[in-house]
This record gives structure tokens, C-alpha cells and sequence, in this order.
């Protein structure tokens, strides 16, 4: 019976000696010399390979986004990422600087200004749009119940309770500062990166440094907790 699976080493050797290999020893060969696929011994069988996991959008592992200028006709434009309503994935999107030529044309160093102040204006990378856009029905407990729930307990908690006009300090603190800018967010999603917008435009008010840290302070044993 002729043998219909052989490698080129196999009909070589069979020419030189006379010799046909077995089809089991054939088959053998073959996976070691072409496949390289791991042999069965002792009944063991490799482990395999769990598969990745999928990440969910977290607006803790965004960076913020500068954009990327480049010429789209007679413009210069920025593109950056944008994320849709009921979409998985973000969109380039891509907004006007000014002009190649003539009237209204920028310098390098004016576009790249412009650029940063159209993606920044877009609001893209803020909680504010990330909760209505991407997130807009969260489930769990959101930053403000907890807080609620907080500072209702630190004022009667046995050890180290903290006093009735630091709890109306810090009560006014959420209601003008905190709570406008991450008040509706799920509490798993705030983190030091979400709250660093919170942090400029607290210093932009000229709020000290010593206040930011107190606000903050509390802020973040709230979601901690």
C-alpha cells in the first residue's frame, strides 16, 4: 500500500536504505519538523492560554488628548477622539484651526495653541461628558450618595468625630466644588485622575492650597470609604 504522507527527509532515507517508514512515525516527523506542535507524554496535555479579557471604558486610563493637526484642503484642522452616544468605539472627529493661506493663517506654534483649546472646549476628555455620553445610566452607588452617607457618619461616629462646623464646611465644599463635577458619577469611576479638573479650577479661583487639600482630603476618604 503506497504512503500518501511523507516528508522529503523520509523519501531520501528510503531511497538511500532500501527502507519505508511507518505512516505512525511519518506522522510524527512531520508535526516535529513542520508544526513544531507540542507532543502529548503521560497523558498530560499542555495547559491553554486564557483569552484576554475586554476592557470597559474607564475615564481613569484617559490621558487627555492634545489632538493632531494636519491639512484637510485649504485648512489646517485638529483631529482627536470623540466618544458617541450608543457607540462602542470612539471617532476621529475634526475641527477647522485656520486657514493654509492667506487671511486668518496661524503660525506653527498659534496652531498648535488653537488646536489644544478646540479639544479642550470639546469637553471630550471631562467626567461631566464621559457620565452623559458613554455612561449616562450608571449602576451602583453614585459619588453623592456616598458622601451623604459619609459625612452623616463622621459626625457620630465614636472615635475621632468630626465637629458640626467642620461638617457645614465641608458640606458647602460639596455643594459649590465636588458634587457639580462628580457628583453623579459611579463611585468605582472616580479616582485622582478624575478629580484633577476639579483641582484646576479650584487653584483657578484662587483658592489656597491648604483649602484644596482640606476639600480634597475629604473627597477622598468619601469614596474610599
Amino acid at each position: 500500500m503506497p504512503k500518501s504522507f511523507e516528508t522529503s527527509s523520509q523519501l531520501d532515507a528510503a531511497q538511500t536504505s532500501g527502507t519505508s517508514p511507518t505512516l505512525e512515525s511519518t506522522k510524527a516527523e512531520y508535526c516535529d519538523e513542520r508544526t513544531s506542535v507540542p507532543q502529548q507524554t503521560d497523558g498530560i496535555v499542555p495547559a491553554a492560554t486564557p483569552a484576554k479579557r475586554k476592557r470597559g471604558k474607564s475615564l481613569s486610563r484617559r490621558t487627555g488628548q492634545e489632538g493632531h493637526i494636519e491639512k484637510s484642503g485649504r485648512w489646517y484642522v485638529v483631529r482627536y477622539w470623540k466618544d458617541i452616544a450608543g457607540q462602542e468605539k470612539r471617532q476621529h472627529v475634526r475641527e477647522r484651526i485656520c486657514p493654509i493661506s492667506g487671511p486668518g493663517r496661524l503660525s506653527s506654534s498659534e496652531r498648535k495653541r488653537k488646536a489644544k483649546e478646540i479639544v479642550q472646549s470639546s469637553g471630550v476628555d471631562t467626567a461631566e461628558y464621559f457620565t452623559a455620553v458613554v455612561k449616562p445610566n450608571p449602576t451602583g452607588v453614585t459619588f453623592r450618595e456616598q458622601s451623604e452617607c459619609w459625612l452623616e457618619h463622621s459626625q457620630i461616629r465614636k472615635r475621632n468625630p468630626i465637629g458640626s462646623s467642620y461638617a457645614v464646611t465641608i458640606q458647602g465644599a460639596l455643594d459649590k466644588w465636588i458634587l457639580p463635577a462628580i457628583g453623579d458619577l459611579p463611585l468605582g469611576s472616580v479616582d485622582n485622575l478624575t478629580v484633577k479638573s476639579l483641582i484646576d479650577k479650584m487653584s483657578a479661583a484662587d483658592l489656597s492650597a491648604r483649602t484644596i487639600n482640606k476639600y480634597m482630603s475629604s473627597c477622598s476618604r468619601s469614596w474610599r470609604r
